[in-house]
């Protein structure tokens, strides 16, 4: 396992002589794997090494536990520890991210507050499978089927190509103690399930399933950095003197490149926030004069021959609509403005006034809250025709201003739920109703 080890770090030239290192310590198996290698191996990579930890206030008494174990082993090692408490439930419940997502975010910020060269993270062949797994559920492109990159700006992963199994094993051989986080014993949240439930039914399928399935991530990182190589070319020639897309020489292009294209546009120019059916309007729409509006009040246009971004965010003092993807499973509570909205799954019928509900076997559970989207319809009521929400919204009387401040929640097969409408009739329960899917609005009282 140490050849291994030794010969990810060369094939991905994870570390430069003299690079300062800083690693993500939890105190299980992975990242304590981690550390006793790098610490083993300093002198011969050229490194100095140093720890951060999160306490991420989640787990209570197991929680700090975990710090106290980190603390020891790094005092007994003469490792440099920096430690970060974090409330991750309370940054959830203002930011509407689920624990997962929150923890991630917040993890790299820490990491990124510590000095060094390089951030080492302890992430697996076995993460790499699970994150192939949960990307593909959602319906990913390439880049998400890629899973958990080798080496990403400055973030290395010398474990990457080292099963769980195989780190498991080393600790038991190498003495190197760990503590066990009790939620990764639990299918509560999404990864665990496929950690503790879908892998080991596709082992029993096939006993090389883990094999095979790294074998697969290693083919697509390869033909997509192939394709990625052809669209920085045309990415390249194509940008005008006055920052916007060329579209006459992308015009021929398939549409898996000239995708690639815009995402690199965009990327380049500060636009975060976008979902693949922005960038399939803009690609079904090249050579044509169009806009579309994204996320944060970005417009992209086109007069047929060059695209261009607008920043419209000065254009209206409200405050802009976030997008939350979340799993219904998990559910997701945020505030907007003077509202709080919450969606969760419920066995009992609500009886309030003012929540709507539908079948949660009728729904995806893979959701989103956003704004409109330009060809989004909805069968409202049990009425018999979609209508766009263009057209609804002109026969209910919505001002233009107002119509991108309304929260629309969607899955994979179109609009489920629209503020102040209701569900899509098709999702409304019936007599074999067993699983409620509820949204909830509720006006927040500022405190003066």
């Amino acid at each position: 396992m140490k050849t291994k080890f030794l010969d990810t770090i060369k094939k991905y030239s994870m570390f430069s002589d003299g690079d300062r290192v800083v690693v993500g310590l939890s105190g299980g198996a992975d990242s304590m794997c981690l550390i006793s290698l790098l610490d083993e191996f300093k002198a011969e990579l050229g490194i100095s090494l140093s720890a951060v930890h999160i306490n991420h206030c989640i787990r209570g008494e197991e929680a700090d536990r975990d710090e106290q174990f980190v603390r020891s082993f790094c005092e007994r090692k003469n490792i440099l520890l920096t430690v970060f408490r974090k409330d991750i439930p309370g940054i959830c419940e203002k930011t509407g991210e689920s624990t997962e997502l929150a923890a991630r975010r917040v993890r790299y910020e820490c990491f990124r507050e510590c000095p060094a060269e390089k951030i080492a993270t302890a992430h697996s062949a076995s993460d790499r499978i699970e994150t192939l797994i949960f990307n593909l559920s959602r319906g990913a492109s390439l880049n998400g089927l890629c899973s958990i990159p080798a080496v990403r700006d400055n973030i290395v992963r010398p474990l990457i190509g080292i099963t769980r199994g195989e780190i498991e094993e080393y600790c038991k051989n190498n003495s190197v103690e760990y503590i066990t986080d009790s939620t990764n014993l639990t299918d509560e949240y999404t990864r665990n399930k496929i950690r503790l439930n879908v892998i080991p039914e596709l082992n029993s399928v096939n006993s090389a399933f883990e094999k095979n399935a790294l074998r697969c991530i290693e083919l697509l990182n390869e033909e997509n950095a192939y394709i990625e190589s052809l669209a920085d070319k045309l990415f390249e020639k194509s940008i005008t003197p006055d920052g916007g897309l060329a579209l006459e020489s992308l015009i021929c292009e398939e549409s898996v490149i000239f995708r690639r294209v815009v995402i690199k546009f965009l990327e380049s120019n500060a636009v975060g926030e976008y979902e693949y059916s922005h960038i399939g309007i803009i690609t079904e729409n090249k050579g044509k004069k169009f806009a579309v509006c994204l996320p944060g009040n970005i417009r992209v246009k086109s007069d047929g021959k060059v695209l261009y971004i607008e920043d419209n965010s000065g254009k209206n003092s409200r405050e802009e609509l976030k997008e939350y993807i979340f799993n219904s499973d998990d559910g997701i509570s945020f505030l907007h403005g003077n509202k709080k909205y919450s969606v969760f799954i419920s066995r009992e019928k609500p009886g309030e006034h003012g929540v709507y509900y539908a079948d949660a076997s009728k729904i995806d559970s893979a959701l989103m809250f956003r704004s409109k989207h330009s060809g989004d319809v909805i069968r409202p009521g049990k009425g018999r025709c979609s209508k766009p929400l263009r057209k609804l919204f002109n026969e209910m009387k919505i001002p233009a201003e107002e119509r991108d401040f309304i929260y629309v929640l969607a899955d994979g097969k179109g609009v489920v739920f629209v503020e102040n409408v209701g569900f899509d009739a098709s999702r409304l329960c019936d007599r074999d109703t067993k699983e409620y899917l509820i949204v909830k609005t509720e006006e927040i009282q500022n405190e003066e």
